[in-house]
This record gives structure tokens, C-alpha cells and sequence, in this order.
């Protein structure tokens, strides 16, 4: 007796057993790329763990109406002999364990070409589960023509990719050429500034060189300057000297010749000396307390015959 998990699957109220061992991942999406030339049931490819796989709708494969889908599906990512493909059911139901011996086989089904991928079916709660062999799928899908339209995609894909590269390629090359004209930029205007500084140095270099020339001749020129007038002044100086010695020369001279002219005249007769006048005798004080003189009465006063007299 052997016992097999099964992932129960739902397509339009029919459910399907598939070994859970083969499943790799059950997620949504949809088909990213197309494929040119396949049946109807191919989606397209759609992207699995890095890798294009093939998208096969279920639905379309066993004929049932695709009228009737539900907006929101399920795909079940399968290891096939083929390789991993994604089988698109309308919902997983339920992973549930199955016995071989439920399994009864359906000889209408195995005779027929069509569903040979079939193996049997089993009653589980009111729902019958058809178990399936999903490498048997194979048999049903043009594997050929969808693994070249798998390559073409890959072919497209590294063509693509090499392009890309090519592009960053050249877009770094482009760049790297920028930035490397970038940086010549940089660098030629670095020393066109740096010669901008020297020439700025060197000229405030010539400034201050043509200043302290200037404040050098300037400062010459007041010496020379104060040099002169010291000079005039020491000249104005000495002609001053020069004409007081002359002054003095002349006043010299008069006086010599006022002395000459005074000599050349006749002295004058000196007169005798007076003898000198006996100073007075000074005469003793007399006391007040012992002789005091008489009063003087006031004296009468004469008549104008007496005056007439006396003239």
C-alpha cells in the first residue's frame, strides 16, 4: 500500500490530483512574454526563479470553456520531464493524501488517446478527484515548438542583454571621456586661475615695488629738499653774520672817527672847585616837658593908615 500527498486542483468545479512531490511552488501572475506560433493553450512565458518557463493553461488543455475562468487564478510550478512548467488552474483546492488503493482506473478514459495522462479516480466527501500523471501532459503539448520559442526568448534575451552591455558600455566610456574632459577642464581652468593668481601676485608685486620706489624717491626728494633749505639757511645764515660783521665794522669805524673828531678838538677850561659848604651844627632838642614856649597872642590886626604909613 502507498500513500501519495496529492495538490488538489479546481478547474471549472472538476478537481485533479497532481504528486505534490513534483510541485515546486503554487503563486499567481501571468504570462510576461509571448510566444508566436504555439497552440492556444501556451500562454506565453512567465518568470520562475530567475528562468523563463512555459505557462500552460489547463483549462484550454483538457477543453474545458475558458468563458467560464475566474478573474483570479493559480499557477502550480511543476518539475517535468521537460523541465519546470507552470500549469494555470483556476484554484488549489487542497493538498490531501490519496492511497493507491482508492485509486480505481477508468478504462473509458485510458482507451482513449486524448486522456491517456489519466491514471484514475477516487471519492473523497462528495467530489470526485481525477489523479493525473502530469509528465504524461507532455504527450498532449507540442514541447518542440515551445522550447524553441523558449530559445528564441533566451536569444532575445541575451542579445538584449549584450546590448545593454554594449550601451553601459559605451555610456561608461562616454562618462569615464566626460569626465576625463571634465577633469582637463577642471585642470586647464585650475591654471588658468593659478596663472590669474600670479599674475595678480606679480602685479601687486610691481605695486608695491613702483610704491616703495615712489616713497623711496619721495623720501630722497624731501631730503634733498630739507637738504637745500638747511643749506639756504646756512647760507642765510652766514650772509647774515657776514652783515652784522659789516655792521659792526661800520659802527667800529664811526666811532673811530667820532673819537678822532673829538680828539681834534680843544679841551675846555676847567673851572675851580667850590670848596665844599661846613655842615650845620645840629642843635640839641629841647625837652617839651621842661621849657615850653609862650603863646603866641594873635596880633591885631592894623587900621589902613598905619598900611598907608608904613608905604
Amino acid at each position: 500500500m502507498s500513500i501519495n500527498k496529492q495538490v488538489i486542483c479546481d478547474i471549472d468545479g472538476q478537481f485533479y490530483g497532481m504528486d505534490s512531490l513534483s510541485v515546486r511552488s503554487i503563486e499567481t501572475g501571468r504570462a510576461e512574454m509571448s510566444l508566436r506560433g504555439v497552440p492556444a493553450y501556451v500562454e506565453g512565458l512567465t518568470r520562475f526563479r530567475d528562468e523563463w518557463v512555459p505557462l500552460i493553461r489547463l483549462r484550454s488543455l483538457l477543453n474545458q470553456d475558458r468563458s467560464r475562468e475566474p478573474e483570479f487564478t493559480q499557477i502550480a510550478f511543476m518539475n517535468t520531464e521537460s523541465g519546470t512548467l507552470g500549469f494555470r488552474v483556476d484554484k488549489v483546492a487542497a493538498i490531501e493524501e490519496i492511497d493507491e488503493q482508492e485509486v480505481q482506473k477508468l478504462q473509458l478514459f485510458i482507451t482513449s488517446g486524448k486522456t491517456s495522462f489519466i491514471k484514475g479516480a477516487c471519492k473523497r466527501d462528495d467530489r470526485i478527484i481525477v489523479v493525473v500523471d502530469h509528465n504524461k501532459f507532455i504527450s498532449k503539448i507540442d514541447m518542440k515548438l515551445i522550447m524553441e520559442g523558449v530559445k528564441a526568448v533566451y536569444k532575445a534575451e541575451e542579445e538584449e542583454k549584450r546590448r545593454r552591455e554594449e550601451e553601459e558600455a559605451a555610456k561608461k566610456a562616454a562618462e569615464e571621456e566626460a569626465a576625463k574632459r571634465k577633469e582637463e577642464e577642471n585642470q586647464k581652468a585650475q591654471e588658468v586661475m593659478r596663472q590669474a593668481e600670479e599674475a595678480k601676485r606679480e602685479a601687486e608685486e610691481l605695486k608695491r615695488r613702483e610704491a616703495e620706489e615712489a616713497k623711496r624717491k619721495a623720501e630722497e626728494e624731501a631730503k634733498r629738499r630739507n637738504e637745500e633749505i638747511l643749506k639756504k639757511a646756512e647760507e642765510a645764515k652766514k650772509h647774515a653774520e657776514e652783515a652784522r660783521r659789516k655792521a659792526e665794522e661800520i659802527k667800529h669805524k664811526q666811532e673811530e672817527a667820532k673819537k678822532q673828531e673829538e680828539a681834534k678838538k680843544p679841551e675846555p677850561v676847567k673851572e675851580p672847585e667850590k670848596p665844599a659848604a661846613p655842615e650845620p651844627v645840629k642843635e640839641p632838642e629841647k625837652e617839651a616837658a621842661q621849657v615850653k614856649e609862650p603863646e603866641k597872642k594873635p596880633e591885631k590886626k592894623s587900621s589902613g593908615k598905619g598900611k598907608k604909613k608904613n608905604k
